[in-house]
Formats: structure tokens, sequence, C-alpha cells
């Protein structure tokens, strides 16, 4: 029996934006090819199991607690010529690929994640190996890591046109690079497009917690005293910190939720939200329509995130709390003029 033609979709579960790409990339691809199988494989979780695990905790723990740690660390390998070789030797993930190779139909091999791509740079080069396109999806707006740059790949997919032209000027060839956007799952634009009306008030915000409790029950407190605000708070699986902030909402016009799967209904029904500078969450709120005001920055990866929302016009970056609250209370009472300038 002929085999399936498949799509292997490899992600990494370092935060969310390489997994919301590569889920998100499956879902347009079933809807338009239903009959092409669509494969996402975490390959450095299956090769490495609890060790990946621990390198994920670490990682985490470093974003959150010591991020200046960590954009050190970030700019440091950015600065590595050769960035791909320690990726590279990853022989657990690149036995699992090559397996994957021999037992399916692979048509194609999409990346979210820079580790694949050096993988399959040492893989390729085995005559055995079948010669399939490997196309990489890069996952943060400009500047663009090293590790994006410097591995093999036979095209890139970047979230916009300035973002492809840092990466042409770094070398790379015109004919490899494609601004095509960042693939967002299409349940973002069709919700959007049902539910956005002009502004009638009051203002609809979303807020996605992210960061500390200390700085999150600050602004909570100055979110909580905006006249006429509707609040929807997402808390994640903080499940202390929502109960916390539940049993302090206000009557019905603020509610608060923890792990939520339905975040496209959720940003398409909001005007305005306030988050952190993901690209995942950037680009999903661009689809939705619904204005990213940004509390929090991870220094290196979200730093390009933040600069296309200011060049973009979509939102603002705000620097503490205090700033948050005052852009939050100037939306909430200026009769939509904020939110149309932002549009």
């Amino acid at each position: 029996m002929e085999r399936a033609r498949t799509i292997l979709i490899l992600t990494a579960g370092f935060g969310n934006g390489h997994h919301a790409a590569a889920y998100g990339l499956r879902e347009a691809l079933k809807a338009r090819e239903a009959r092409m199988r669509v494969a996402v494989l975490d390959l450095l979780r299956l090769g490495y199991g609890r060790a990946f695990a621990f390198v994920v905790r670490l990682f985490l723990g470093i974003v959150r607690h010591a991020p200046l740690v960590w954009g050190g660390i970030y700019r440091l390998f950015d600065q590595i010529s050769r960035v791909e070789r320690p990726m590279a030797l990853l022989r657990k993930s690149r036995e699992i690929l090559r397996r994957l190779l021999e037992e399916h139909a692979v048509v194609a091999i999409v990346a979210t994640h820079p580790a694949y791509a050096c993988v399959w740079g040492r893989l390729r080069r085995d005559p055995r190996v079948s010669r399939v396109p490997f196309i990489t999806v890069v996952t943060d707006a400009m500047p663009i890591h090293a590790s994006w740059r410097h591995a093999a790949s036979d095209a890139w997919i970047v979230p916009d046109a300035a973002t492809a032209e840092a990466m042409i000027e770094d070398g790379l060839p015109r004919a490899k690079i494609h601004a095509l956007g960042f693939p967002v799952s299409p349940r973002f634009a069709a919700f959007a497009a049902r539910t956005r009306r002009p502004f009638a008030g009051p203002l609809r915000a979303l807020w996605i917690v992210h960061g500390d409790r200390r700085r999150a029950r600050r602004l909570f407190d100055g979110l909580r005293a905006v006249p006429d605000l509707r609040l929807t708070v997402v808390c994640g699986r903080d499940e202390p910190l929502r109960a916390e902030l539940k049993a302090r909402a206000p009557g019905a016009r603020i509610a608060v939720f923890g792990w939520v799967k339905r975040m496209p209904e959720l940003l398409a029904a909001h005007h305005v939200a306030i988050t952190k500078a993901g690209g995942a969450i950037i680009q999903e709120c661009l689809a939705a329509r619904c204005v990213p005001l940004i509390n929090h920055i991870v220094p290196g990866q979200e730093e390009g995130n933040a600069r296309l929302v200011a060049r973009l016009g979509f939102g603002e970056v705000c620097s503490d709390p205090s700033a948050m609250i005052a852009t939050v209370r100037r939306a909430a009472t200026d009769r939509g003029a904020s939110w149309r300038r932002w549009q």
C-alpha cells in the first residue's frame, strides 16, 4: 500500500512560541490539503526525555527569575560565529529524524526551532537519507539570533519584510527568504472577522499574566480602579494567584481565569491585550486585531517583537505597572480615541 505523503513539523518546548507556530501551521495545512499527513513532533523531548525537561525548567527559571542573566547568555551565543556546532551534536534527535525519513513518505520538513536545521545539516550529508526540502520558520522578529541564520535550510519564512531584509543583509540569499508572516491558527482571523465592530465602549481588556506575583498584584490593583473597564484576567497555571485575584475582583466587570484553551475567541472579543512580547502572542494579537499593550520583554529574544509593535504603531510598550495603568486608563476614558489610533 502506498504510504501517505507526510510533512514533518519539528518544534521544541522552550516557551509557547515554537509550539504555537507549529500547531498553527499544521491547522492551516490540514485545511488546505486534507489528505496530507501533517505531524508535529518535539524531537528534543523524544530523544532526551527527562534531561530535556530539566533543561527547559532551567531555561524558564532563568527567564522568569533572572532575565538579565538570560539576556547575557542570549547575546553571548549570538556572537559565536559557529553557533550551530553544539546543536548539531544532538545524536538521538538526529537518529529519530533518520528513522522517520525511512519509515514515512516525507515530502518536506518544517522547523520552528533553529536546533533542527543544525541537526539536518549533518544528517543530509548521509547518502542514505532522502533529499527533501527543509524549511525554517523564524518565530522572532528583527533582530534575528545567529542560531536562525547560521543553520542549513532550503528556505526561511520570517514574520515581516524588515526581518527579511535584515537576514539578507547578514548574507542569506534573497531567493531563500520569504516574508510570509507568523503561522498563527486561522481561527484568530476567523473570530476577529465575526466579532470586530467599531469601538462603542466600554473598553474590554484581556490581561495575560506573566512575571512575578508582586508586579501582578500592583497592576491588578491599578486596573480594577479604572472606571468602566471590563477586564478579563488569565493567570495560566498559577492557581494560587488566580484564587487570590478572583477573591479581590470587584463585581461582574472583572473575570479571572486560570488556564484557557480559547485564546482566539478571547482575543477577538477584547479591544486590547496586556501581555508579554512573545513572538506567538504578538502575532496572534495582530491576526485577531486585538491591540497588544506590552508589559514584559524577555531580554534578547523578545526585543524584536516589541520593536515590531512600536514600528507598526499597533499597540504600546509600557515599562512598568504605573505606565500600563495610565495607558489603560487613558484608553478607557477617551471614547475610543486611543484604540482608533492604534488601529
